[in-house]
């Protein structure tokens, strides 16, 4: 809570030492934001929901490149960042607990991800897109089974790219240049080009971005100085055609990569930004997405296509305790690099149709399939050195030996395994709003799916392990459900809006690859949630200031975890994917944000989160709270124009949020510490202009305080850690300064 106090304080500091006008009778709104994130176009106070927005504006002046440069400023919502684009979205305290880092047969996402309408979200792998030229990115809290699926239990991130303008041509740049603490010299650029190809009918808009950033970790084990440097592009093209006045079509074609040389991690006891790892580690992250929307105007309703592949591969290095556990007796082994190689598919067809007209009865109806296969090769090794001296002690004994590994010079292969899962699913869904009189609204929603989960799997292993094998098997797994929404809004007067939402959400079951070794049931079984949500909105003193907040209960049934028992085969221990019970969140959220002047606008939110286990199987601690949900979350904004003379606009933009201590893993008997992260509070600076004729400048400070952050912990491989004491933390404080020119 003194953390709290500090972020507070600060922030009220700087805004009473701006200068500011009183709430007089000039206007100086707040601007009007619009929305679709409930499939149709609505003015952001009018939504009876908890949905927070982003505008494009706000998001470059924050200098947003990845989810953490906005998602700590929604209550309710953090993350856990694993690295190697492992990442933990929480909403609500609902997030994917029993994922993998590698990204192999894990449960899938509880947070809808969408780009436009195009669903990307996996597992635990999210692509780093270095999105630009965003016109809004929305959030949604709370279950979205309705409208988005069953891969929206916790909630939905919608991000919605800037339209081409069919009016006319227009480009914008920026050039970016910064300086790491304790590491090294970053860059990078982004640019922006739209043109018309026919006059008010078709436009192309091309964004393309690169990055490249120094690394700032030290690894004693390889005497080697920043090791931690990553790169990544992003270019898409965003084509936009109205043949007439009814028909709008977009075709959206998207190519984005990130590498990365080591990870962000530090080893507790060592000094500072300072690791100890024997492994040579990467990541290679290659995402691509392609897409087909439709829109056409009926007499009586908008009819919606959305066509579109997504594909990410990956290529993975990192360490994980396996050969250890079975050869350490024969030769002590000090590392085990495990490659990962996956190739993720998915096509999605959606077809939507929602009523238009000023009616007291508003309605939509839609149509879903998806077919998204995920192809696995992953394969452990032993050090070059350990393996020649384990394959003498092996041999001294009559043992078989391991192979000469061919992706690591003088290492050796422990075996190789085949893995290929793949999720078809199709869905009905249907949503119908009837004005009960001018003020009173009910809105009634319901989505039918059926989704086949198939599993085809081989694991080979050398050596001791060779009778630990498993032969080509094909596993297939049937569900289906249907989930309800219901919700009564009242409109008070035109700025006071209260609303109670009752929601289900759905995550499906899968398979859990462990069953191979002797433990955990060949299946694990889908999970569910019920939430409760009572909310408000106002616009107060001519929509200068606006306050919104909410108070929700969520019932979480049959969760997707981890446990770990003995394996038959193996005689170690071997960690499963199983269901751990249920739980309990309860919580308050509150959003503010104050223009007091034309020039002078404030942004303050706050989160309240308490969460516990009611009931659990196997040995988890009934009465725990859940992981990757801090108690407390808040953050303050201040955004400031003024005058620069000759040089045009200036601006200051102030940010800092706080995200209290959280669990990394459910607490159990075993380990009861639930591996937590301390909590961690970052403020950002950014000053700047923009000339009247399109160029500008802004420095910025990223990290002011230079804080330790410590945002994930340890490698996950189907929940087992590796190396629990490494953490992987936030960048150092980094000073910079960003070219910009519009034409």
């Amino acid at each position: 809570m003194n953390q709290m106090l500090r972020i507070s304080r600060a922030g009220a500091f700087l805004a009473l030492t701006l200068p500011w006008s009183p709430l007089v009778a000039e206007d100086i709104r707040l601007e009007e934001i619009v929305v679709s994130a409930e499939r149709r176009t609505q003015n952001l106070q009018d939504v009876a929901s908890a949905l927070q927005v982003f505008t494009g504006e706000v998001l470059e002046k924050r200098g947003a490149n990845g989810f953490e440069d906005f998602i700590l400023q929604v209550p309710g919502l953090s993350f856990r960042d694993q690295g190697a684009g492992a990442t933990r979205i929480a909403i609500r305290g609902i997030s994917n607990v029993a994922a993998s880092d590698f990204g192999v047969t894990s449960p899938v996402s509880t947070v809808g991800l969408y780009l436009n309408d195009v669903p990307i979200q996996g597992t635990s792998q999210l692509p780093n897109l270095n999105l630009y030229d965003l016109e809004q990115i929305e959030v949604l809290k709370g279950p979205q089974g309705t409208l988005y699926g069953e891969g929206a239990m916790g909630g939905a991130i919608r991000m919605t790219l800037a339209k081409p303008d069919a009016s006319k041509f227009s480009a914008r740049s920026q050039v970016t240049g910064s300086f790491t603490e304790q590491g090294g010299f970053n860059y990078g650029v982004r640019t922006a080009i739209n043109t018309p190809l026919v006059a008010e009918r078709a436009a192309l808009r091309f964004v393309g971005t690169y990055r490249d950033d120094e690394g700032f970790i030290n690894n004693i084990a390889l005497g080697e100085k920043d090791v931690n440097a990553s790169s990544g592009y992003a270019l898409r093209a965003l084509l936009n055609a109205s043949p007439n006045d009814k028909i709008e079509v977009e075709l959206l074609a998207m190519l984005a990569n990130t590498k990365e040389d080591e990870f962000p991690n530090i080893d507790s006891g060592l000094g500072d930004l300072e690791l100890d790892s024997v492994e040579s580690r990467y990541n290679d992250n290659e995402f691509r997405l392609y897409g087909l929307t439709i829109n056409a105007e009926l007499e009586f309703a908008q009819l919606t296509s959305v066509t579109s592949q997504t594909q990410l591969n990956r290529e993975f290095m990192d360490r994980l305790v396996f050969a250890s556990i079975f050869f350490s007796t024969f030769w002590p082994l000090t590392g085990d690099p495990f490659y990962t190689d996956t190739e993720q598919n998915s096509f999605a067809q959606e077809l939507r149709l929602v009523s238009i007209g000023d009616t007291r009865f508003d309605w939509l109806v839609g149509a879903f399939y998806r077919d998204k296969e995920q192809f696995a090769f992953v394969s452990p090794h032993t050090m070059p050195g350990e393996h020649a001296l384990l394959n003498q002690a092996l041999s001294a004994a009559n043992l078989p030996l391991l192979p000469d590994s061919s992706r690591i010079s003088g290492g050796g292969d422990v075996g190789f395994r085949l893995v290929t899962d793949r999720y078809e699913q199709m869905a009905l869904y249907a949503e119908g709003e009837l004005a009960l009189d001018h003020q009173w609204n009910l809105t009634i929603g319901a989505r039918w799916f059926d989704e086949v989960v198939t599993l085809q799997d081989e694991l080979v292993l050398y050596s001791l392990l060779a009778g630990a094998s498993s032969p080509y098997r094909v596993v297939e797994e049937p569900s289906s459900d249907v989930l309800l929404k219901g919700r009564l809004s009242y409109h008070a007067n035109d700025d006071l809006l209260f609303y109670f939402t009752v929601a289900e959400g759905f995550r499906s079951g899968g398979i859990n690859l462990q069953s191979a070794f002797g433990v955990g049931d060949l299946l694990f079984e889908s999970d569910a949630l019920v939430s409760y949500e009572l909310g408000a909105r106002t616009s107060l003193n001519h929509a200068r200031l606006i306050l919104t907040g909410s108070l929700y209960f969520q019932h979480w049934q049959d969760i997707q975890s981890n446990g770990t028992d003995i394996s038959p085969t193996t005689g170690s221990p071997v960690n499963f994917i199983s269901n751990a019970g249920d739980a309990e969140v309860m919580g308050i959220e509150a959003e503010l944000h104050l223009r007091t002047s034309d020039s002078l606008t404030i942004g303050w939110s706050f989160g309240y989160a308490d969460s516990k286990l009611t009931s659990a199987i196997a040995d988890a601690v009934v009465g725990a709270g859940l992981p990757n949900i801090p108690e407390y979350t808040t953050s303050v904004s201040v955004d400031y124009g003024f005058d620069f003379g000759r040089l045009g606009d200036g601006f200051l933009r102030f940010d800092v949020q706080y995200s209290d201590d959280q669990f990394t893993r459910i607490q159990r008997f075993a380990a009861p510490s639930g591996a937590p992260v301390d909590a961690y509070w970052i403020g950002q600076l950014r000053v700047g202009f923009v000339h009247d004729k399109g160029w500008g400048t802004e420095i910025f400070v990223d990290n002011i305080w230079d804080e330790r952050a410590k945002l994930g912990r340890g490698r996950t491989a189907t929940g087992s850690f590796n190396t629990p004491d490494r953490f992987l933390i936030s960048r150092p404080r980094t000073l910079g300064m960003v070219l910009k020119a519009n034409l």
